[in-house]
């Protein structure tokens, strides 16, 4: 028995080593050319984020307050008040204070870490290859190693043959964050899905 076993262990690690031959298949690959519109998040200057946080913590506050906690001019200080009142991101209240508006407060509330989150919408656009068998995004054929010895797969799903680009879009969608590589993006909208 225990002869048997080592044999077999020996087998298996002349087969490991020893490769006599390999199989190479052939998967049916479309490109497909598509054009979106995805949201990405958008980093804040620093100023404008930091303001924004000690309204979110504070509630509200003084223009001397951001002055003081900035060590900001008064200049500066009115400066970026007023970049965040043109930003529509504070108001003045009735006791003239300065306070997020419920659009700014939301972009806290939309965080789990409490930091303010802001997303712009961005056109995206790209040529990508599906397999035609799983539709799993492929990578890129090389063309100068095709060889004739490859062992063919066909696509044998007719209602996918007759409807790929529905099925590319839906494997986009499917796939987006291994295809797209931006960081934190979502896909706001498809435009076109043309087949190459």
């Amino acid at each position: 028995m225990r002869r048997d076993r080592n044999d077999y262990i020996g087998r298996k690690k002349l087969r490991e080593i020893l490769a006599v031959d390999e199989i190479t298949f052939a998967i049916p690959a479309q490109s497909f050319a598509i054009e979106c519109s995805i949201s990405a998040e958008e980093a804040l200057p620093v100023v404008t984020e930091f303001a924004l946080r000690i309204a979110y913590v504070c509630g509200t506050l003084s223009p001397v307050q951001i002055q003081d906690f900035f060590g900001f001019t008064k200049k500066e200080t009115d400066a970026i008040i007023q970049t965040l009142l043109n930003e529509r991101l504070i108001k003045w209240n009735e006791d003239e204070l300065l306070e997020l508006t419920s659009y700014a407060l939301t972009r806290f509330q939309d965080s789990s870490d409490h930091l303010p989150r802001f997303f712009k919408i961005q056109e995206w656009s790209s040529e990508v290859i599906f397999d035609l068998i799983s539709f799993s995004p492929a990578g890129r054929p090389n063309r100068l190693k095709r060889v004739n010895s490859l062992v063919e797969l066909a696509a044998r799903n007719i209602e996918r043959q007759s409807k790929t680009i529905q099925y590319a879009e839906q494997a986009f969608q499917e796939h987006f964050h291994s295809i797209c590589k931006k960081n934190k993006a979502e896909i706001y909208k498809i435009s076109a899905v043309d087949a190459g």
